[in-house]
């Protein structure tokens, strides 16, 4: 599973990326708690950037092969 909350941009405001991680690690603490393995969540960049959107955090679920 992957958490992509990343902003785009080298211009972007850096309290604009302090949120979005905010908004990243309050999710992964939920799915946590919820009991998924916190090995099993990866975060960073994975989505498509000309997706993204302002105010958003991705959930990417990986199927096992």
């Amino acid at each position: 599973m992957g958490l992509d909350g990343s902003v785009d941009g080298q211009f972007a405001d850096p309290r604009d990326r302090e949120l979005n991680d905010r908004r990243a690690a309050a999710i992964r603490s939920a799915l946590i708690q919820a009991g998924t393995p916190a090995s099993r969540i990866e975060t960073g960049a994975f989505g498509d950037p000309q997706l993204r959107r302002e105010r958003q955090v991705e959930v990417l679920l990986i199927r096992p092969r």
